[in-house]
């Protein structure tokens, strides 16, 4: 059970991997367009700001980020990438509640067995409230935070904003 959970868990996150990059490039970034932008923060590490293009020019992206007013500039030589929301995620909200249960039950029970481990209690009666309570919040959580589809945009057509 465990080993197919594992398999199901993999094929899952597979999928949501790979949603951005099997799909075909999306049109030009202009002001309006709601954007994922992958600024590089560190050597290794790339970091990404979701918002509503303000102004591209030539040198940088102006982006309204979620939860701010006031437009971010960031410079194309920071960026690494560059996707274009395709909207919502299609499928019903129970498919992701389903997702989100299976997740969750499989996340609290590891959590659960480490936890009566821990500290030294019965372990597995600990791995299966884990599991019916990481089922319950992750069935909520996929049922109730959409998720948003993204395309990689073509930066080679970015048109500079007036």
């Amino acid at each position: 059970m465990a080993v197919g959970g594992l398999a199901l868990l993999t094929l899952v996150a597979g999928r949501a991997a790979a949603q951005s990059d099997s799909m075909a490039p999306a049109g030009p970034v202009v002001a309006g367009t709601r954007v994922r932008v992958w600024e590089h923060v560190t050597s290794a590490v790339s970091m990404p700001v979701v918002g509503s293009v303000a102004r591209v020019t030539s040198d940088s992206i102006s982006l309204v980020a979620d939860g701010l007013t006031a437009p971010v500039g960031i410079a194309w030589p920071s960026i690494t990438r560059v996707e274009v929301s395709a909207g919502p995620r299609s499928g019903s909200r129970s498919t992701s509640a389903i997702t989100g249960g299976i997740i969750g039950a499989l996340g609290g029970a590891v959590l659960g067995v480490i936890a009566g481990n821990v500290a030294s209690h019965n372990a597995a009666t600990f791995g299966v409230v884990g599991g019916v309570v990481g089922a319950g919040v992750g069935a909520g959580v996929g049922a109730y935070m959409p998720g948003e589809r993204w395309s990689p945009a073509a930066l080679s057509h970015a048109t500079p904003s007036p």
